[in-house]
């Protein structure tokens, strides 16, 4: 099972934003494609290395590098007995200025041209070499 969508889902919740924010959708595509996450300071500066780490190994671009369920639920920032009370907390005024519908049915939108526009290009490809 693919936990991409989890650690968008999990980003959002901790962050109040999107993980691959950026002024124009082209550049949030090439984001996505990349894994450039955006780790806003203002809200990222009290979330732990391991709550950071554990958003970024679910957002690799790689399928076969990301995060799994068996893996997420061994990771250090889940097996913690205690985690930090201030993690998140001042996050939650920014989550609820954010439209969270709205961007989130952008981002599947995204992922599902991107994923499209990568099929579309593989297929020209064989086809182009299956002409030579």
């Amino acid at each position: 099972m693919d936990c991409w969508s989890l650690g968008i889902i999990l980003f959002i919740l901790l962050g109040g934003s999107h993980p691959f924010a950026q002024r124009k959708q082209v550049d949030t595509f090439r984001a996505m494609r990349k894994g450039e996450l955006v780790f806003d300071p203002l809200f990222w500066t009290r979330m732990s290395n391991e709550a950071k780490d554990c958003v970024s190994a679910l957002l690799r671009p790689d399928p076969a590098q990301r995060l799994t369920v068996p893996g997420l639920l061994a990771h250090p920032w889940l097996a913690m007995t205690a985690l930090n009370p201030l993690e998140g907390s001042v996050n939650f005024r920014a989550l609820g200025l954010f439209n969270a519908r709205r961007k989130l049915k952008g981002s599947i939108l995204a992922a599902i041209a991107s994923n499209q526009m990568h099929a579309i290009a593989l297929k020209v490809r064989q086809e182009v070499q299956g002409r030579r």
